[in-house]
């Protein structure tokens, strides 16, 4: 996790030495939206899913028309669950999400840029609740996850201002147990969020 960090870090660093700093625009604002996850355990056992969301803040750099580098610490709280003889099963988890983010934009109009981006993500889980039915228990063996993201999005700029519309897909790479070597569990979110950042 810390060497995928390292890479795309220093190379969001290299490709902003190489831009004309006077077209440097920072940006900072809110972001926040909605996170459906799904946990597939890897046994022929039905999936587990849910839905959450997430709220922070982003602070980033357009260094062109067509690339743009982002950090975006947020809160996101997770579900998985599923039925079991008519009675819910599952867990849910609030969780501290440190993403780096790099958009690659069209940059064919000064107001509208579609985008596609790649990002590498921590996800370190806060605190857990484990449910059936009505009852309750923490969840006391909390994991840190390292995630990857591929997002596709819009930024609507104005004179200093910019709006940011956002689909993404994040796999979780270190999902899989070592508490069960005969399976392979997987996880993944999807992101709908929106941006509402001051771009002076």
């Amino acid at each position: 996790m810390k060497r995928i960090m390292m890479v795309l870090s220093t190379a969001a660093c290299i490709l902003a030495w190489s831009q004309d700093m006077s077209s440097v625009r920072p940006y900072a604002g809110l972001k926040t939206g909605v996170n459906i996850g799904t946990l597939d355990p890897g046994n022929s056992s039905d999936n587990l899913s849910g839905t959450g969301f997430l709220v922070g803040f982003a602070f980033g750099m357009d260094m062109s028309k067509v690339l743009s580098f982002e950090f975006a610490p947020a809160f996101r709280t997770s579900e998985y669950g599923t039925t079991i003889l008519n009675t819910p099963v599952g867990a849910r988890f609030t969780n501290f999400w440190l993403p780096i983010n790099i958009a690659f934009k069209a940059g064919m109009l000064p107001v509208i840029s579609p985008y596609f981006g790649i990002s590498v993500a921590g996800n370190f889980q806060l605190d857990g609740t484990g449910y059936i039915g009505e009852a309750e228990s923490d969840i006391n063996d909390l994991e840190n996850d390292a995630y990857i993201g591929f997002a596709f999005g819009t930024d609507i700029k104005t004179a200093k201002a910019k709006i940011v519309p956002e689909f993404s897909f994040n796999f979780n790479l270190t999902a899989d147990s070592d508490d069960t070597p005969n399976v392979t569990e997987s996880v993944y979110d999807i992101h709908l969020q929106v941006g509402l950042y001051y771009a002076p």
